[in-house]
């Protein structure tokens, strides 16, 4: 159970090109770049804060990589915790990979698949390929095994979204999230996530809830600071 919490934590941290504007990418594209998010439980109370920073943005002939530092946050902003994620954007899509957490000296982490893919260009209606993500966490004294799948995604409307930081024409976007660890037996859950996209920021806004759609947690942006 410590390990579902773990990636549990992870999926809210993350939950993010040739011929191709930088206005079409869906996630900011300059180095120094921060986006500050306030993270609020099913009552509205802020429980945390999520900051992720552009670090290094690399361009080959057929891939653009965005690098970015994500850092979660207490209420008064200490930072609790850091995590390095990254973005390739490639083939008209944008492939987020799964943040990497923090691992012990003694284990060896082993991943395949893809976390979560996005368009380019998408409009109302458009639905995505589902994604899978396996994960194996190896120790001297145990495996840990993890399938994170994305399924139903879907771009349900454009439609102008109002958060702490401004007003933003964003793709809606509507997707299951179904994880299973095997540690100790198993243990599966399924969150529902609807998110808001904006060009060149990335996520503006997303509530999840769980499958019975009684609990959800909503994270909005509340600074973009540019260089």
């Amino acid at each position: 159970m410590i390990m579902m919490k773990k990636i549990s934590l992870l999926l809210l941290l993350t939950l993010f090109v040739i011929g191709v504007s930088a206005q079409n990418i869906l996630f900011p594209t300059q180095e120094g770049t921060v986006l500050l998010y306030q993270q609020k439980n099913e009552k509205g109370v802020v429980e945390r804060y999520i900051r992720y920073t552009i670090t290094l943005v690399e361009e080959t002939d057929n891939t653009m990589t965005i690098s970015y530092l994500i850092e979660r946050m207490s209420v008064n902003k200490e930072v609790i915790s850091k995590q390095l994620g990254r973005v390739h954007i490639r083939d008209e899509k944008m492939i987020f990979d799964f943040p990497e957490p923090y691992i012990h000296i003694n284990e060896r982490v082993v991943m395949s698949g893809s976390f979560m893919e996005l368009p380019l260009s998408m409009s109302p209606g458009q639905r995505f390929d589902d994604t899978e993500k396996r994960i194996r966490v190896g120790g001297s004294i145990m495996i840990v095994a993890v399938v994170i799948s994305i399924t139903n995604s879907k771009c349900s409307a454009i439609e102008n979204v109002i958060v702490p930081a401004g007003k933003f024409r964003s793709y809606k976007i509507t997707q299951t999230i179904n994880t299973l660890v095997v540690q100790m037996g198993r243990h599966t859950s399924e969150v529902h996530a609807i998110s808001w996209y904006a060009p060149d920021i990335g996520l503006v806004k997303r509530i999840y809830s769980n499958e019975n759609q009684l609990q959800n947690t909503r994270r909005e942006l509340v600074e973009i600071i540019r260089p």
